[in-house]
């Protein structure tokens, strides 16, 4: 062992040796060889002139060749050094695999790195206010999401179909016993079921998707399912076309699903407002009053001897002041000639 070290040691010395050598030349040995031109410089030869002669001597074709080969000549010999010392080096390898000395130090370095980071790891968690993860496999969905919101977590939810039944947990990330700071996110991997064994979820879809899952879902299952009642209901969460709810629910057995019953979102429930009087007034004018507050207007004429009576409304089937939704159908009778 003794051998080997001193070997690398003295390779390293003649790295550093090879470039002190080099500057040396190209600093030093330059100087020495422009002794001649230094004789030749005198009191009227100018700094710039003298310096002009130092230059084109040092860049001169004889001094870069010189300067070339004692690179060429370090690099070689700093290359015959290098593979001697690799040779060297694999002829003891043999003897250092054999007694233990390597794979014991590596393994020395690999524990303490672990205790370490252990260590370091359990001072960064320590210095937050943590909560350890339980086990969430095997719940159902709605549980687990309880549990990671008491413990002041944020539940991210994915869905795939499984052998497990729906809506039970297939995995978690992070694992069981981890420790997380509060606000961090729990990821659950929940059941679908079966492909094309469970009732989708359709709440938040509109009709076009609900019937042409329904359709290959009926591929599948080689009959008919289809829709059997729509019914629609003003909705503040789901907008219009949407679905808010179905029957039956979502998850059920599709071997005990032939029909489905829907309720579609109408939209926002409208606004309230108050019944206008248009009796006596020009149609055209209530038109216009008619289409700024959201009613709809059907028109019916009478006969009227009156000319004044002509073109103007005589009587309107909802009564002035009474409060009507916006969208609501009047009927008013108008005076033709």
């Amino acid at each position: 062992m003794s051998n080997v070290f001193k070997r690398l040691y003295f390779f390293f010395f003649k790295i550093k040796k090879f470039f002190s050598n080099l500057f040396f030349n190209l600093f030093h040995k330059s100087k020495s060889k422009s002794q001649v031109v230094r004789k030749i410089n005198s009191n009227d030869i100018s700094f710039f002139e003298n310096l002009k002669i130092k230059f084109n001597y040092f860049f001169s074709k004889d001094n870069l060749n010189y300067l070339l080969n004692q690179f060429v000549y370090k690099i070689k010999y700093l290359k015959y050094r290098i593979v001697y010392l690799v040779k060297i080096f694999f002829r003891h390898a043999n003897h250092l695999f054999k007694s233990g000395y390597l794979a014991f130090t590596l393994l020395f370095y690999i524990i303490i790195s672990i205790i370490f980071f252990l260590i370091a790891y359990n001072l960064w968690i320590s210095s937050y206010n943590t909560v350890k993860v339980p086990d969430f496999k095997d719940m159902r969905v709605a549980e687990a999401a309880a549990q990671i919101q008491q413990l002041n977590l944020i539940v991210q939810i994915e869905s795939r179909y499984s052998n497990l039944p729906y809506g039970q947990i297939i995995s978690q990330s992070p694992s069981h016993g981890h420790a997380l700071k509060e606000k961090s996110f729990v990821k659950l991997v929940v059941s679908k079921g079966l492909e094309n064994s469970y009732l989708d979820d359709f709440t938040g879809q509109n009709l076009f998707y609900v019937e042409k899952r329904l359709q290959e879902l009926s591929l599948a299952l080689k009959r008919e399912i289809k829709i059997a009642k729509i019914e629609e209901q003003y909705s503040d969460l789901f907008e219009k076309g949407k679905i808010i709810s179905q029957q039956p629910a979502a998850g059920t057995y599709l071997n005990s699903v032939f029909e489905i019953n829907l309720i579609v979102s109408k939209g926002k429930l409208p606004e309230n407002i108050v019944m206008p009087d248009y009796t006596g007034k020009e149609i055209s004018e209530v038109i216009e009053n008619a289409q700024s507050n959201g009613i709809i207007i059907t028109i019916e004429y009478q006969t009227v001897t009156d000319i004044t009576q002509i073109g103007v409304v005589l009587k309107q089937s909802v009564e002035p002041g009474q409060q009507l939704i916006k969208g609501t159908t009047v009927v008013l009778t108008v005076g033709q000639q």
